[in-house]
């Protein structure tokens, strides 16, 4: 770890004169915080930490050579690997040790990682053009197995395989006890949980982390070096949308913020969320309104976009499809639109911007509800280019029903559009459209192209529909009368016969008085 922590120093000097090195520095910078948390010493992590830290002492090597386009492909490469790493070293340190002995396809996956990166670092040295003979022991040795990994898989295979141990908790106490290991509620868990999914999350959240620090670097290195005001009287005072009161950035905590998770209900005089007056979130102050997460006044805010959007917006693409199995029908959708004023005939945004939507606003559902103004696309361009994470967001990571927004690049690496997918359950194919995009004047920049319509659709057959001949099988109620209507009865009586009128009813029938009209 100590060697990490010296070559993540190097890499910082090094990243501020190549924005694209950033990335590698934001990911080591993860992978030591892991270990440095971690309460033992594992071998495959420290094999595979080793192994990182191997491949990123060679950067330094890139000042002194011309970056060509090929090698910049080279480090995105090796960016993506050790993004794969760290989220492997992230999801293994959170097991707990009775889990990550009975998971024994673990071997195999830090195995997969060592490969990937014996491979990214031979390219690497290829491309700074670094001929080393020494020290590539690091990347050629096996991945190094603990005795207690060796006891695990002689325990699984002697118990019927890695299946029916993890579905009997007795073998998994039985184990326990034979290496002196506790055990918690949850190791079950862990050890039927999908880790595939577990990867992929840590995953997105690193590169979420790995998107912010890179904008943020970006940021600063556009505005320059920034003048800290120390003294609270001269700062600059901000008021929090989420819980309308007023902070300044100096005082302003993780956990200065209470709020609501949804809106005021002024029927029933609570809170949806809580159902209580006392603010049942926390989190640090904002000054814009975001949809990182949901809160209380958020959802006035975005209502008073949506629902006025022919005053407010410039709808320029959206698709939306629909479940058919679902009661009510549950509904996928996204857009993009010109943002054009902030409420119903409020004042237009300082900058040219535009909303992308995916989903809908609500407390229980993921959704994107966020505005893009130039400076952010100019800034975002460049950190797309960097990191090339192109997906802006997407509402569920199951494949059969969901809707997202993704950046489209240009030859040149700019944001040249944005494609919005949306698919439900109920359909074969998602819709999808690209709408192109100016990013300097948030304008579009040519017509909306649709690349797949998607949803149910009727089925029409190549020749005429034969129907087969109606079969009676029972009596039948015909739509014409079997004979004409007889008009010729004649009556008995003589057209003198007095008629009287008699009420049966008892007791006779009245006029309700509630209801009966005087006038």
């Amino acid at each position: 770890v100590q060697h990490a922590i010296q070559v993540m120093d190097t890499l910082a000097d090094l990243g501020k004169v190549l924005p694209f090195v950033a990335p590698a520095f934001v990911i080591i910078k993860a992978i030591i915080a892991v270990e440095q948390r971690a309460r033992d010493v594992d071998a495959k992590c420290t094999d595979l930490v080793q192994r990182c830290t191997f491949m990123l002492s060679h950067l330094p090597a890139l000042k002194k050579i011309n970056v060509t386009s090929s090698t910049r492909q080279v480090i995105d490469r090796m960016n993506d690997t050790l993004k794969k790493a760290a989220a492997l070293i992230q999801t293994y340190r959170k097991q707990s040790a009775l889990t990550r002995r009975l998971s024994v396809h673990n071997k195999d996956r830090f195995a997969s990682s060592a490969s990937s990166l014996k491979e990214c670092t031979n390219d690497l040295m290829i491309s700074l053009q670094i001929h080393q003979s020494v020290q590539l022991d690091i990347l050629t040795r096996p991945i190094p197995s603990d005795p207690e990994d060796e006891a695990a898989e002689k325990f699984v295979a002697a118990h019927g395989g890695l299946d029916a141990v993890k579905g009997n908790e007795a073998l998994v106490k039985q184990f326990a006890s034979e290496m002196k290991l506790s055990v918690d509620d949850k190791v079950m868990e862990q050890l039927n949980s999908n880790i595939s999914v577990v990867l992929q999350q840590n995953q997105d959240r690193l590169e979420q982390s790995l998107n912010e620090s890179v904008s943020t670097s970006i940021v600063e290195g556009i505005r320059g070096l920034a003048v800290q005001i120390n003294e609270s009287a001269k700062e600059q005072t901000f008021v929090c949308i989420q819980c309308e009161k007023e902070y300044r950035d100096s005082t302003n905590g993780e956990k200065s913020c209470s709020f609501h998770r949804a809106a005021y209900d002024s029927g029933n005089k609570t809170y949806d969320c809580c159902s209580t007056q006392h603010p049942c979130q926390a989190g640090s102050h904002r000054s814009e309104h975001h949809s990182d997460y949901p809160y209380g006044n958020f959802f006035a805010f975005s209502r008073g976009i949506i629902n006025y959007y022919h005053n407010t917006m410039e709808v320029w693409a959206e698709v939306a499809d629909t479940n058919l199995e679902t009661v009510p029908f549950a509904k996928v959708e996204a857009s993009v639109a010109r943002l054009l004023r902030w409420k119903y005939r409020g004042g237009a945004p300082n900058l040219p911007s535009i909303l992308v939507q995916v989903g809908w606003p609500s407390i229980s559902e993921p959704y994107l509800f966020k505005f893009f103004n130039t400076k952010d696309l100019e800034v975002l361009s460049k950190v797309v280019d960097i990191t090339h994470q192109t997906l802006i967001f997407r509402q569920s990571r199951a494949n059969d029903e969901y809707a997202m927004a993704e950046w489209v690049l240009s030859s040149e690496g700019a944001i040249a559009g944005i494609k919005i997918t949306a698919k439900a359950a109920t359909s074969d194919t998602p819709s999808i459209r690209f709408c192109p995009i100016d990013i300097t004047s948030c304008t579009l920049s040519s017509e909306v192209r649709e690349f797949s319509e998607g949803g149910l659709r009727a089925y029409k057959s190549n020749t005429p529909y034969v129907l087969p001949e109606v079969q009676r099988v029972s009596g039948q109620l015909l739509e014409e009368t079997p004979r004409e209507a007889r008009k010729d009865f004649k009556t008995r009586t003589t057209p003198n016969l007095p008629v009287v009128l008699k009420t049966l009813s008892e007791p006779p029938l009245a006029a309700n008085p509630k209801f009966a009209n005087g006038e």
